[in-house]
């Protein structure tokens, strides 16, 4: 069976709120600041997370065009590319019961 790992990403305000899932539940979630230290951050959980996983799918909730320069910056990210993960843009409304749970969204 090929396995994959869901990744979604959002970030409201000052910090970013990151969730990884498998096909058998919660993977771990994690969050960073909104900053480039927190986008390297991430890069660096995410290579924690991703390794056993033959497959990486990445979501990042459109806000405006506040995630174009995340998403842009993630993947052209070397340690990144070498994995090849399928990059989506989600619709916030599609997408709302999902991030009060993987995320803890009051």
């Amino acid at each position: 069976m090929d396995t994959v790992l869901y990744v979604g990403h959002r970030h409201p305000s000052r910090r970013s709120f990151v969730c990884a899932m498998a096909a058998d539940g919660l993977v771990a979630r994690t969050t960073v600041p909104n900053n480039q230290a927190g986008a390297e951050q991430l890069v660096a959980w995410l290579h924690r997370h991703a390794a056993p996983y033959a497959r990486r799918a990445v979501g990042v909730k459109a806000t405006a065009v506040c995630h174009v320069p995340l998403m842009e910056w993630l993947a052209q990210t070397p340690d990144l590319r070498f994995w090849q993960p399928t990059w989506y843009v989600l619709n916030p409304k599609g997408i709302q019961k999902f991030v009060r749970i993987a995320y803890w969204d009051p």
